[in-house]
């Protein structure tokens, strides 16, 4: 529907042109029946009537501003007797050029004036028939619908040449818009894909007996991105057709979201083997030997963030002055942290952080700030001596030491452990 109107503009342009012309052609019967040489033939062969018709077609519908045609009707009329009327059309050929340029000898205008102004007055010429061609002042000018059929042609061609830059523009916009869209898919597939990335070395520290599975999935990605990629950096020329390019680019992604999607799915798995006899239980409600204090994440099983049970959840990094630490964070604090990356596209801490950890409230601290100031002074052992907290601290310099959602370990230097 967007580009009716320009169509139906067009139309119209052509048809009021089209009906310009063919009123222009109908209104110019003399160009059919003869022309200004054609009239003459028959006059120097004598035939005065045929002849006059021609001249005065021609006079009536194409004046030539000169007064010949009226001057060649004069002559038509006197031939035929008809002085009254000659005269008329003499006067009216005089009147519209004075300088009498319409005849070769200007003596003969003169003479013939005088001639028929003569038969006029003594009578010898009878009163005329109704005559249509009659001596007025605007009679030189001619009376002639060229001007409103040339205004109709330039209306057309107006309505025309603005539809055609109206369609134009219209179908840059569209082109325009198939290109920013292109632009913008291919920016979020980049960031997911990056986000992918990181979550795989992330998962692959709590679960290196997956790392063939996920690099064989990451395989079947690789082909299918760098298709969309090369798509999108096709060099751009005036005849592109960004319409066929983008139907190309849609087609291409359908196998990255597979891929994707699979990838997500293959993360997303818990391990199918049991832990081994190195590896700590989830918590003391599991009923196995508790995990050796330097390999047990911070806080054991409660959430870093808010202080509930994170059996449930991940094991997050968390740094500070460039240490690290790692601690269990509930469903909950995850699900409110993966609302907020997919919003701003960075990580946050939840709520509960800020607002002191529900269970753990001591002197405006959160249960994450006693975590790890207990963490960074004590190195981790839960058989030191306790430290005096202040009574406020500073939050804002927490950062997540990549991202909510990610399993991780501690490093290769704690003698192994699972902190999941």
């Amino acid at each position: 529907m967007k580009n009716f109107f320009p169509t139906r503009a067009v139309a119209l342009g052509i048809l009021i042109s089209a009906a310009s012309a063919a009123i222009l052609l109908q209104s110019s019967p003399s160009l059919a029946d003869g022309s200004f040489s054609e009239g003459l033939k028959l006059y120097h062969q004598g035939r005065y009537e045929k002849a006059l018709k021609i001249f005065k077609d021609l006079h009536d519908h194409q004046p030539s501003g000169s007064g010949k045609f009226q001057y060649f009707m004069a002559l038509a009329e006197h031939h035929q007797g008809l002085e009254h009327p000659a005269l008329m059309d003499l006067e009216g050929a005089i009147h519209t050029n004075p300088s009498l340029s319409f005849a070769r000898n200007p003596g003969h205008v003169r003479s013939l004036h005088d001639r028929l102004v003569k038969a006029v007055e003594e009578g010898q010429s009878p009163l005329p028939a109704p005559h249509p061609t009659l001596f007025s002042p605007s009679r030189s000018e001619g009376s002639s619908h060229l001007p409103m059929l040339l205004l109709l042609l330039a209306v057309g061609g107006g309505l025309i040449f603005w539809a055609l830059k109206k369609r134009e523009k219209t179908q840059q916009a569209s082109l325009s818009k198939d290109k920013q869209e292109m632009e913008e898919t291919a920016e979020r597939l980049m960031k997911a894909v990056d986000k992918l990335l990181e979550d795989k070395n992330y998962y692959l520290l709590d679960h290196p007996d997956r790392k063939a599975a996920v690099e064989a999935a990451f395989h079947a990605l690789d082909p299918a991105y760098r298709n969309v990629l090369s798509i999108l950096r096709e060099p751009e020329t005036p005849q592109t057709n960004w319409s066929e390019r983008r139907n190309r680019f849609e087609a291409a992604l359908e196998p990255v979201d597979q891929a994707i999607l699979s990838i997500k799915n293959l993360l997303g798995e818990s391990p199918a083997s049991a832990p081994t006899a190195s590896a700590s239980s989830p918590g003391p409600e599991a009923g196995n030997t508790p995990p050796p204090p330097d390999a047990a994440p911070v806080g054991g099983d409660r959430c870093v963030f808010c202080g509930r049970d994170a059996r449930e959840g991940r094991t997050v990094p968390l740094e500070r002055q460039g240490k690290v630490a790692y601690a269990r964070a509930c469903p909950t604090c995850l699900a409110e942290m993966d609302q907020h990356y997919q919003q701003t596209g960075q990580y946050q801490p939840p709520a509960a952080f800020y607002s002191g950890g529900m269970p753990y409230m001591g002197g405006g601290l959160s249960f994450g700030d006693l975590m790890l100031l207990d963490w960074m002074t004590h190195e981790g052992h839960s058989d030191s001596p306790p430290v005096s907290m202040p009574e406020s601290h500073a939050q804002g310099d927490w950062g997540g030491g990549g991202g909510f959602g990610r399993e991780d370990r501690e490093g290769g230097d704690h003698g192994g452990g699972d902190r999941s």
